[in-house]
Protein backbone atom coordinates (compact mmCIF):
# COMPACT_ATOMS: atom_id res chain seq x y z
CA UNK A 1 0.00 0.00 0.00
CA UNK A 2 1.64 3.48 -1.07
CA UNK A 3 1.44 6.49 0.97
CA UNK A 4 0.33 9.19 -0.26
CA UNK A 5 2.51 12.07 -0.62
CA UNK A 6 2.18 15.27 1.50
CA UNK A 7 0.08 18.12 -0.23
CA UNK A 8 1.96 20.90 -0.99
CA UNK A 9 0.39 24.69 -2.31
CA UNK A 10 1.72 27.72 -3.97
CA UNK A 11 0.25 31.16 -4.63
CA UNK A 12 1.42 33.90 -6.65
CA UNK A 13 0.02 36.97 -8.45
CA UNK A 14 0.93 38.43 -12.06
CA UNK A 15 0.00 41.00 -14.18
CA UNK A 16 -1.83 40.45 -17.24
CA UNK A 17 -0.27 41.16 -20.88
CA UNK A 18 -1.90 43.84 -22.21
CA UNK A 19 -1.16 42.99 -25.70
CA UNK A 20 -2.68 39.36 -25.06
CA UNK A 21 -6.46 39.16 -26.20
CA UNK A 22 -8.90 38.75 -23.11
CA UNK A 23 -10.26 35.78 -25.01
CA UNK A 24 -7.19 34.06 -24.37
CA UNK A 25 -8.07 34.11 -20.07
CA UNK A 26 -11.00 31.51 -21.09
CA UNK A 27 -8.01 29.28 -22.49
CA UNK A 28 -6.19 29.47 -19.40
CA UNK A 29 -9.05 28.19 -17.21
CA UNK A 30 -10.25 25.02 -20.15
CA UNK A 31 -6.38 24.04 -20.49
CA UNK A 32 -5.89 24.40 -17.03
CA UNK A 33 -9.01 22.41 -15.79
CA UNK A 34 -7.66 19.53 -17.90
CA UNK A 35 -4.03 19.81 -16.81
CA UNK A 36 -4.98 19.72 -13.29
CA UNK A 37 -7.22 17.23 -13.16
CA UNK A 38 -4.84 14.79 -14.85
CA UNK A 39 -1.76 15.92 -11.81
CA UNK A 40 -4.23 16.07 -8.93
CA UNK A 41 -4.14 19.57 -8.49
CA UNK A 42 -6.86 21.62 -7.33
CA UNK A 43 -7.06 25.05 -7.04
CA UNK A 44 -8.54 28.62 -8.26
CA UNK A 45 -7.58 31.74 -10.83
CA UNK A 46 -8.82 35.01 -9.99
CA UNK A 47 -8.82 37.77 -12.46
CA UNK A 48 -9.55 41.44 -12.07
CA UNK A 49 -8.85 42.34 -16.04
CA UNK A 50 -5.10 43.25 -15.47
CA UNK A 51 -4.13 40.94 -12.62
CA UNK A 52 -4.16 37.38 -12.21
CA UNK A 53 -3.72 35.76 -8.77
CA UNK A 54 -3.87 32.13 -8.22
CA UNK A 55 -3.24 29.52 -5.35
CA UNK A 56 -3.21 25.63 -6.35
CA UNK A 57 -2.60 22.62 -4.33
CA UNK A 58 -1.34 19.01 -4.82
CA UNK A 59 1.92 17.05 -4.73
CA UNK A 60 5.42 18.64 -4.41
CA UNK A 61 6.54 17.62 -7.83
CA UNK A 62 3.41 18.27 -10.03
CA UNK A 63 3.13 21.79 -8.39
CA UNK A 64 6.55 22.57 -9.36
CA UNK A 65 6.21 21.33 -13.00
CA UNK A 66 3.35 23.45 -13.39
CA UNK A 67 5.24 26.40 -11.23
CA UNK A 68 7.87 26.23 -14.01
CA UNK A 69 5.20 26.10 -16.94
CA UNK A 70 3.41 29.47 -15.08
CA UNK A 71 6.74 31.30 -14.92
CA UNK A 72 6.87 30.69 -18.64
CA UNK A 73 3.82 31.73 -19.89
CA UNK A 74 3.59 35.02 -21.94
CA UNK A 75 0.21 35.99 -21.46
CA UNK A 76 1.29 37.38 -18.31
CA UNK A 77 4.31 39.12 -16.49
CA UNK A 78 5.91 40.03 -13.17
CA UNK A 79 4.60 36.60 -11.86
CA UNK A 80 5.64 37.11 -7.78
CA UNK A 81 5.49 34.10 -5.55
CA UNK A 82 4.10 34.48 -2.48
CA UNK A 83 3.51 31.08 -0.64
CA UNK A 84 5.32 27.90 -1.79
CA UNK A 85 5.51 25.08 0.42
CA UNK A 86 4.09 22.21 2.59
CA UNK A 87 0.37 22.59 3.21
CA UNK A 88 -1.34 21.79 6.85
CA UNK A 89 -4.85 20.23 6.52
CA UNK A 90 -6.87 19.39 3.99
CA UNK A 91 -7.12 20.70 0.09
CA UNK A 92 -9.20 24.30 0.32
CA UNK A 93 -10.59 23.30 -3.43
CA UNK A 94 -11.57 19.73 -3.47
CA UNK A 95 -13.02 19.36 -6.37
CA UNK A 96 -12.16 22.07 -8.50
CA UNK A 97 -9.59 21.19 -10.85
CA UNK A 98 -9.33 25.02 -11.09
CA UNK A 99 -12.34 27.58 -10.25
CA UNK A 100 -12.07 30.75 -11.52
CA UNK A 101 -13.32 33.89 -10.39
CA UNK A 102 -13.34 37.52 -11.96
CA UNK A 103 -13.30 40.61 -9.60
CA UNK A 104 -13.92 43.72 -10.49
CA UNK A 105 -12.32 45.61 -7.65
CA UNK A 106 -8.59 45.61 -8.85
CA UNK A 107 -7.59 47.17 -5.39
CA UNK A 108 -8.43 43.30 -3.85
CA UNK A 109 -5.69 41.76 -6.16
CA UNK A 110 -3.48 45.07 -5.93
CA UNK A 111 -3.16 44.41 -1.94
CA UNK A 112 -3.19 40.86 -2.19
CA UNK A 113 0.14 41.00 -4.74
CA UNK A 114 1.90 42.90 -1.55
CA UNK A 115 1.80 40.49 0.64
CA UNK A 116 3.67 37.27 1.60
CA UNK A 117 3.51 33.54 3.11
CA UNK A 118 0.31 33.60 5.48
CA UNK A 119 -0.43 37.15 4.99
CA UNK A 120 -1.09 36.62 1.28
CA UNK A 121 -3.42 33.71 1.99
CA UNK A 122 -5.34 35.23 4.68
CA UNK A 123 -6.19 37.88 1.82
CA UNK A 124 -7.34 34.80 -0.50
CA UNK A 125 -9.57 33.26 2.38
CA UNK A 126 -10.71 36.39 3.02
CA UNK A 127 -11.92 37.43 -0.13
CA UNK A 128 -13.39 33.98 -1.39
CA UNK A 129 -16.71 34.57 0.52
CA UNK A 130 -17.48 37.16 -2.10
CA UNK A 131 -16.35 35.14 -5.16
CA UNK A 132 -18.66 33.45 -7.48
CA UNK A 133 -16.62 30.33 -8.98
CA UNK A 134 -17.65 28.58 -11.99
Amino acid sequence: MSIPSALHAFLYCSVFDPTQSAECVGDIVRTSREKNQHLGLTGILIFDGSRFCQYLEGPAQELNDVLTSIKKDQRHKDVKLQLHGPMHGERKFKGWSIAYAEVDEEISLAQMSTANGNDALLYLNDLLPSLDLC
